[in-house]
């Protein structure tokens, strides 16, 4: 499944993603995001990474 980045409703790859906030830190939000979606296809993953809001798409 492809995972898409958006950090304020733009879209950001992971390598840029990871040189910001982390490789470690993106590896765990994504984790999280892929818990609750295969609990909840319909959730809207977001969280606020103090450069935006990065919101996580699975599709």
């Amino acid at each position: 499944m492809r995972t898409t980045y958006k950090l304020d409703n733009k879209r950001i790859s992971k390598k840029a993603l990871s040189e910001l906030i982390g490789e470690k830190l993106v590896t765990s939000i994504t984790r999280n995001a892929w818990c609750d979606f295969t609990e909840d296809p319909n959730i809207k993953n977001s969280i606020w990474v103090g450069y935006g809001t990065l919101t996580i798409y699975f599709g």
